[in-house]
């Protein structure tokens, strides 16, 4: 807002938005009668699924860590934050989704259409639910890794070097912890900034996880590898209320394989 030259700008002058309020597990049992959730505290994380960088047709939570498709073909988010340099992985959980929903998850500049899937042209790079196909430029190759569904956690890693050595780029996913290869390598990846992209087809329904802490972090990862969350570090505080939606998750995860065994 305008304010006059020389006064001293007061509460007025600026817009405020009212951040998310935090429950505890007892106190949302006592307000609300019900059984807390699953995650029982709301965290705005420091990196997230843009809402400004994705395709209208996608929903994403409150905490912009969760995202659902709608009718229709593929339609792309990325984050937040991109990369240029450096080691990076990130994580994905397939949720529920409709029978005929679809998932593309990987890696995308800022070029990459939105209106379409992860792998579509040259600025994007993806693993493929149908097949464990990899696709970039809309050339799928079948049979690069596994195919995953449902309860499924999908890890997306990069490495990016200076322009003196791009020979050095390496980019690989993971399935439930287990590597499945590198999926491109070298000058197929040249330098520029990239972004952790999702794309969805139908009311496909994913929750991304861009760390610090991971839900399955595969054993086979260096130690020097960071997570995504790391372009924007957490607050000590909000790093608590992560690790504990981490564990919860975790837990819950561990009971639904209890009751399928």
């Amino acid at each position: 807002r305008g304010m006059k030259r020389g006064r001293k700008p007061t509460d007025k002058d600026f817009t405020y938005v009212r951040p998310f309020k935090v429950l505890s597990k007892e106190s949302y049992a006592d307000k609300y009668k019900l059984s807390p959730p699953l995650i029982v505290k709301t965290l705005l994380p420091s990196v997230a699924l843009s809402e400004y960088d994705k395709a209208s047709q996608l929903t994403l939570s409150r905490d912009q860590l969760t995202v659902s498709g709608s009718d229709g073909g593929y339609r792309m988010v990325r984050a937040t934050h991109g990369l240029h340099w450096g080691s990076y992985y990130w994580e994905l959980e397939v949720l529920q989704g409709s029978p005929d929903s679809h998932i593309r998850v990987g890696w995308s500049t800022r070029q990459g259409e939105l209106q379409g899937p992860v792998g579509f042209d040259q600025y994007s790079y993806a693993y493929r639910d149908v097949g464990g196909s990899k696709v970039h430029r809309s050339i799928r190759v079948d049979g690069y890794g596994e195919p995953f569904s449902t309860g499924d956690i999908i890890g997306c890693f990069i490495h990016l070097s200076d322009e003196s050595s791009v020979h050095l780029n390496r980019m690989s996913f993971f399935k439930n912890g287990i590597e499945q290869g590198d999926a491109y390598v070298g000058s197929e990846i040249p330098c520029g900034v990239y972004f952790p992209a999702v794309s969805l087809y139908l009311k496909a329904n994913v929750r991304v996880n861009f760390g610090p802490s991971f839900i399955l972090r595969p054993t086979s990862l260096a130690a020097n590898v960071n997570a995504v969350s790391e372009l924007q570090p957490m607050s000590y505080e909000d790093r608590k209320i992560h690790e504990q939606n981490i564990l919860a998750i975790r837990s819950q995860r561990l009971e639904s394989l209890n009751r399928i065994a």
